[in-house]
């Protein structure tokens, strides 16, 4: 398939967190001929107003490549905001990404259990361990979910993809939009003989903090970077995955609490309703 240069197609990876999200837009980064968001899960796009002001082509990295693939889990949970971007591109195909609801509850869990605010106090905290449990599982509700982004954007194609899928072949995601894959496929290929240095974010290497008040200043000043710009975002990744950075994050890390043990019987106990 031709795709013209006034026919530029866009891949909204808008659902669903925990799938491999992070792994997608690092591939896809390196992909030569491929826009994606300069930041992924940018901010700026859960602000309609923010959007319709400044468009898309600020937030991307280039603006003169004929693909763009924007991977933004969390923008399901804000279907609005997901029909403002809609309406920003041209030709839209969003993606659904599916793992077992129990796995990526859990999976989110943990996340969420390492990144909240006093973080190495949630263990003390029944109610906020139950917050957390609840806010996971509710993100599970796929169909919940997606049925209400149908409704909002409409004239929309929508794909659901098992997100293991996606991991071990990409280019899938160049399928469901209808793209001639060839054309990708040499880079593609060259970015996944490479992928050992790409972010994995895996699950299993989240834990909640020590408390005190190095983990405090660590945790804030990794944020603040995050947030700050572009930059200031590439750099924080960086410094979290170098030697540096885990060594640091391996002395912060509680492991004595077991995240996946208290998840357990908050799913069993009907918090998945």
């Amino acid at each position: 398939m031709t795709i013209l240069k006034n026919d530029r197609v866009h891949i909204i990876v808008a659902g669903h967190r925990r799938c491999g999200t992070t792994y997608i837009h690092d591939v896809f980064n390196a992909v030569e001929g491929i826009s994606v968001l300069k930041r992924k899960e940018d901010r700026r796009l859960l602000n309609i107003d923010q959007i319709k002001i400044d468009g898309l082509d600020s937030l991307i990295t280039t603006n003169r490549s004929d693909v763009t693939i924007i991977v933004h889990p969390t923008l399901v949970l804000y279907p609005e905001c997901l029909k403002t971007v809609v309406e920003s591109c041209g030709r839209t195909t969003i993606i659904f990404l599916r793992r077992d609801p129990y796995e990526r509850a859990r999976s989110e869990f943990r996340m969420l259990c390492s990144i909240s605010p006093n973080s190495s106090l949630v263990i003390s905290n029944k109610d906020s361990l139950e917050n957390l449990a609840t806010e996971a599982i509710r993100h599970s509700q796929y169909d919940r979910l997606e049925n209400i982004v149908e409704r909002k954007c409409l004239n929309t194609e929508f794909v659901r993809i098992p997100y293991k899928k996606v991991l071990e072949q990409p280019q899938v995601l160049l399928e469901a939009a209808g793209l001639d894959v060839s054309l990708y496929s040499d880079s593609i290929d060259g970015v996944i003989g490479e992928s050992k240095r790409l972010d994995s974010n895996k699950s299993n290497q989240r834990f909640l903090l020590k408390p005190g008040r190095i983990s405090r200043y660590a945790k804030s000043t990794y944020s603040s970077l995050i947030n700050s710009s572009t930059m200031g975002y590439k750099f924080a990744k960086a410094l979290k995955r170098s030697e540096v950075g885990r060594f640091v994050q391996a002395r912060l890390h509680d492991k004595k609490f077991d995240v996946d043990k208290a998840f357990v019987e908050y799913w069993k106990s009907g918090a998945n309703v």
